[in-house]
């Protein structure tokens, strides 16, 4: 770099070389959110569903007195 008077273009290779690795690093982590974020949105759909069914269902406890 510095010796051979390249010291611009040895700082661009390392720029590319670390940007790659930060692409390769937030792909992986993307990939690895992806399944997370389906099973939490699985959970929140299911918990309304759930809600409004609830909802719908005739007290139990009309009926005792």
């Amino acid at each position: 770099g510095e010796q051979s008077g390249n010291l611009g273009g040895m700082l661009i290779s390392v720029a590319e070389n670390y940007e790659a690795d930060i692409k390769e690093y937030a792909d992986g982590l993307a990939d690895l959110l992806n399944p997370v974020m389906l099973l939490i949105m699985a959970a929140v759909v299911g918990f309304i569903i759930m809600a409004i069914m609830g909802a719908m269902q005739p007290d139990p406890e009309a009926f005792v007195s």
